[in-house]
This record gives C-alpha cells, sequence and structure tokens, in this order.
C-alpha cells in the first residue's frame, strides 16, 4: 500500500478565525493620543453586559496593578531624594562629633596642662 500523505495547510488557515470589528463599532477605540485609551477600552469592557462577572474582576485588578506599577519610579525618586538628604545630613553630624571631639580633647590637654604647672608651683 502506498505511503500517502496530505500536506497540512498552513498555519493561517488552521487557526480559529478572530472576530474583526469595523471603524466606528462601540467595540473599538480608535487610539488616541493622551494614552488613556487602555482605560476606554476597559471601560467599554466593564460596561458590556456580555462579559463575565470574573473576566469584569480580573480587569478591575489587572488594571489596578498597572496603576500601582505607574506610581513605583515617582515614588522611588522621592525616596531617593530623602535618602541623600539623610546621608548628607549623617555626614554633617559625625563631622560636627569630630570637631566636638577634638576641641574637647585640646580643652581637657589644656586644663590637664594647666593643673601640671599648678601643681609643679606647689
Amino acid at each position: 500500500m502506498a505511503n500517502q500523505e496530505t500536506p497540512l495547510s498552513s498555519r493561517l488557515l488552521q487557526s480559529k478565525p478572530s472576530k474583526r470589528f469595523r471603524r466606528g463599532s462601540p467595540y473599538v477605540v480608535e487610539m488616541s493620543g493622551d494614552g488613556g485609551s487602555l482605560d476606554d477600552a476597559v471601560k467599554l469592557l466593564i460596561e458590556d453586559s456580555q462579559v463575565p462577572a470574573h473576566l469584569k474582576t480580573i480587569l478591575g485588578h489587572l488594571l489596578e496593578k498597572a496603576n500601582l506599577t505607574e506610581e513605583l519610579p515617582s515614588k522611588n525618586r522621592e525616596l531617593e531624594a530623602k535618602l541623600q538628604f539623610e546621608l548628607a545630613e549623617k555626614k554633617r553630624l559625625l563631622s560636627e562629633i569630630d570637631r566636638l571631639k577634638e576641641a574637647l580633647s585640646k580643652k581637657d590637654e589644656a586644663s590637664l596642662s594647666s593643673a601640671t604647672k599648678l601643681a609643679d608651683k606647689l
């Protein structure tokens, strides 16, 4: 018996057909320059009565996570600036401590030498 192999069709023909919406359809969000198109698309999905509630919940959580993620870089910059301020303050305080120790040491040396001179006179 002869080996018969039927060639497979291309992936384009094998894949499921996708829904395509025409421009002007209420399901198509036109790209806008303000960056709000994702919010608009999610709003349309949430308002659509055919979208299951669990999917709407997932979309809400994902959008919340995305918003929190966008806030992270600015919070990081704020904390880094605070850290730099605190490090500069620490350096200033350590320098002041060293200066005060040196002044105290000189004062102790002076009082010790004057006490020694006084003891020598007696």
